[in-house]
């Protein structure tokens, strides 16, 4: 078996296990959490993927957000803050949402507030549970409209990645209607990692003013890290195009091209809280900053990661 296929038979074990967490909690009428899913996805995923749970003080107000590290050989690698979402089971179907708390959507605010503080993309992890869980809505299914018993998407679809600045658009829709907007718009984690599964060549609104190298990024294939950015990418860039706010002719947002890939990108924000391009893609770095390797070897987290994430997560690609 190849590195490739074993570590996405990790992301599968992985998703299985938390898979039936929540199936067989809803079953017995348990309430399910999301730090106990991500517990089992991570878990179950080990040693293929290893990653470092942080002693979270109890005085400091600390939410669930992981850090996780996209690396490939090379030393390329695309890092995501991620928060762990439920996809609540009702009579009707799956529920999600993104106003929590009390309608205040404060939970989201924290999210990108770390995001911002670490300069990459926000996401949520979506728990949506098998397929007899979510067995009203798999009709959403944007690959086979639930008719197809053996479809690979609705089998993986219960781990979903979807980009907040997505997840974001949908908090103003009521809970029923952001479950099936964003069960459509996400994409399984297993397709992360999985090389059978590749993005087609995009058409951004801005891509007639981009510069070669991002130009092609979106145009042509990619692997690894570039390929998991331009997944994330996808979603959101397919969501500015039915935004009908102008493309604005800014000067491109400009940054360290020591550190960052794409160190010139389009200020453009449509309806987003903040310019989308640099908000994705300065997730992808030309290498790891330098905490990661002694935190994965058991060094003490820095504090300005141990007081503001959970964890970290470290996937060789």
């Amino acid at each position: 078996m190849s590195s490739a296929d074993i570590l996405l038979t990790a992301f599968t074990r992985g998703r299985q296990a938390v898979d039936l967490y929540v199936s067989d909690s809803a079953r017995r009428g348990h309430t399910w959490g999301e730090e106990s899913a991500t517990e089992r996805l991570l878990m179950n995923a080990w040693p293929e993927v290893p990653y470092v749970q942080f002693n979270r003080p109890q005085e400091k107000a600390i939410g669930a957000d992981w850090l996780w590290w996209f690396v490939d050989l090379t030393g390329e690698c695309f890092g995501i803050i991620i928060q762990a979402k439920k996809m609540k089971q009702t009579k009707t179907g799956l529920t999600v949402d993104f106003k929590y708390p009390n309608n205040t959507g404060q939970q989201m605010n924290d999210l990108f507030a770390t995001a911002h503080e670490f300069n990459l993309p926000a996401a949520y992890m979506l728990y949506c549970g098998d397929m007899e869980y979510r067995r009203d809505s798999n009709s959403w299914c944007p690959a086979c409209s639930g008719e197809d018993s053996c479809c690979r998407r609705c089998e993986r679809a219960g781990t979903l990645l979807l980009p907040a600045l997505a997840a974001d658009q949908m908090r103003s829709q009521t809970p029923s209607i952001a479950a099936m907007d964003a069960f459509d718009a996400g994409f399984p984690l297993e397709d992360a990692v999985d090389r059978s599964v590749s993005t087609k060549p995009l058409r951004d609104l801005n891509i007639r003013s981009l510069d070669l190298p991002l130009h092609e990024f979106l145009t042509a294939p990619q692997h690894g890290p570039r390929e998991i950015a331009k997944m994330m990418f996808e979603v959101v860039s397919k969501m500015r195009s039915g935004q009908f706010s102008a493309v604005a002719p800014e000067r491109p947002r400009v940054s360290d091209e020591d550190v960052f890939i794409f160190s010139a990108t389009p200020r453009d924000t449509g309806h987003f809280r903040t310019a989308y391009y640099p908000h994705i893609l300065n997730g992808l770095r030309r290498r790891l900053p330098e905490y990661v390797e002694p935190v994965m070897n058991g060094a003490p987290p820095p504090t300005d990661l141990s007081d503001r994430l959970a964890g970290m997560v470290v996937v060789q690609i």
